[in-house]
């Protein structure tokens, strides 16, 4: 123990660097068991896993777009058929592609997206649920990067007024819509 703690030390950030290498493979390690558990499954149940929307998310965390953006697409293709258009796990295929296109800059790609879940949301989930409370959250991201400051403070003060009525004041994500609104303001120069 004395020894290799000793080698340890003599690495640039000791510790640091070694708890680092170890979290990097073990995601390394959980992305290829879980893409190879995905690529096993039958087509049928494929598009319609958790597993699926995962890795999608995960590849799009650690900048591999392309691969994201083909699993997203198949998770929602498969589920439109299979789920139909309205299910809330559909919703969530489609939130997370517009959110993966807006992500990259493809405002015009992503927002027939965006629309579709937060409508699709708010007519299967309703107004004050969170993950349409979210939807409206994410579009009003896009709108506000489009400089469409009306259509933003709008779907803004609505996610906060939703968030504000079923969370604490200080949870996340009445604060997420707080700070939304600052900076929709700032960019707006209403200081």
């Amino acid at each position: 123990r004395r020894r290799i703690f000793a080698e340890i030390r003599k690495l640039k950030r000791g510790f640091l660097d070694i708890n680092n290498k170890v979290k990097d493979r073990l995601r390394q390690w959980t992305f290829e068991a879980g893409t190879k558990v995905l690529d096993e499954m039958p087509a049928a149940s494929r598009g319609t896993s958790e597993l699926i929307l995962s890795l999608a998310e995960y590849t799009r965390k650690h900048s591999q777009y392309e691969l994201s953006q083909e699993l997203y697409r198949e998770a929602v293709s498969c589920r439109r058929e299979q789920l139909g258009d309205e299910h809330p796990d559909t919703l969530a295929a489609i939130s997370g592609l517009g959110y993966l296109l807006e992500y990259q800059g493809k405002n015009a790609e992503a927002e027939p997206f965006l629309v579709e879940a937060l409508e699709g949301r708010r007519r299967a989930l309703g107004n004050e649920k969170p993950d349409t409370l979210q939807s409206m959250n994410d579009l009003g991201n896009l709108y506000l990067g489009d400089q469409k400051f009306e259509k933003a403070e709008a779907l803004y003060k609505e996610a906060l007024a939703g968030r504000s009525a079923i969370y604490d004041s200080n949870s996340y994500d009445v604060l997420q819509s707080n700070n939304n609104l600052g900076r929709l303001y700032t960019k707006m120069g209403r200081y």
